[in-house]
């Protein structure tokens, strides 16, 4: 019963795979089923809101308007310091996996991840009900097609990561591709191919696949940030908002084409705040931090926490 639901979502047919759902909630008892069915029923629920879906597609020609009139020439903005992680979760493909095609990973990744990875790291989701809308719409889906395209949408929807997932079979095995796009530089930051074995617990493989994510991007944007002095002592302008913990340890720069000073670094004090982290600096005279970030020392955390 549950297949049938998954063909009635498919084919957009989103009333009846409702109400089938509602059925395969109320009848299996089997934890896995319930888990299931109840992320379908509340993609469902979204979907059917008729009023959003209304003010979408009323809105989708002003939407295209502005989003060609997007100047995507780059931002001005602190090429070293970072910046909030925005990503959007775009819809996979299927390509002859029967695993993921019938146990529901391949309808429900976009939401289950998108969620996953804003709730646990410092990843941050965008509208994804707009997206959802404006995916819909074949004139504004097709910008997905080409760089500038890419580059124009992410800015609307204010993405710097598009991530997707297809689910291929090689040989005797399914595996599921992941894909995570720069859309500012269109570089693709590189992960394995994930094995996909039965039985596919969805809660668990959304899990794996948000760690595996988490990592691969943390790795590819790690945080850094300025050194200067602040009333309270040395500060440095990144906080918990770009997952900056306590304990973390910096390398100080005197450049970023420079390798670190050698001996100095700076570690975090206590809590930090949201767009700030006291530090504590060893290593160097604090007469030579600036009182400004924008004439402070650069810095970047060690790898695998090192101390």
């Amino acid at each position: 019963m549950e297949a049938l639901g998954q063909a009635h979502y498919r084919l957009g047919q989103y009333t009846d795979a409702k109400t089938v759902f509602q059925q395969v909630l109320t009848a299996n008892d089997g934890n896995a089923t319930r888990s299931t069915s109840q992320a379908y029923l509340n993609e469902l629920n979204s979907r059917l809101n008729e009023e959003r879906r209304e003010n979408i597609f009323a809105k989708a020609a002003a939407i295209k308007q502005k989003i060609e009139q997007i100047d995507i020439q780059t931002e001005a903005h602190d090429e070293w310091t970072s910046r909030p992680l925005t990503f959007a979760v775009l819809p996979g493909e299927i390509k002859r996996s029967r695993i993921a095609a019938e146990s529901g990973i391949a309808d429900l990744l976009p939401l289950l991840l998108g969620n996953l990875l804003d709730a646990n790291t410092p990843m941050q989701v965008v509208d994804r009900e707009l997206l959802q809308e404006i995916l819909t719409e074949q004139a504004l889906s097709g910008m997905l097609s080409t760089n500038e395209g890419r580059l124009r949408l992410g800015r609307f929807l204010g993405a710097r990561l598009f991530l997707k997932c297809n689910f291929v079979r090689i040989g005797m095995d399914d595996k599921a591709i992941i894909i995570i796009d720069d859309v500012e530089t269109t570089e693709r930051i590189p992960v394995p191919p994930q094995d996909i074995q039965l039985p596919v617990e969805v809660d668990s493989v959304v899990n794996a696949y948000a760690k595996i994510i988490w990592e691969r991007v943390s790795n590819h944007f790690p945080e850094r940030g300025r050194l200067y002095k602040g009333a309270d002592g040395p500060q440095i302008n990144i906080g918990a908002a770009m997952g900056v913990v306590p304990g973390m340890t910096f390398d100080i720069l005197a450049d970023p084409d420079l390798p670190p000073l050698p001996g100095v670094k700076a570690v975090v004090l206590g809590s930090p705040g949201n767009t700030m982290s006291q530090v504590e600096v060893h290593g160097m005279d604090l007469n030579t931090i600036e009182t400004t970030p924008e004439g402070g020392w650069f810095v970047c955390v060690r790898p695998d926490g090192a101390s």
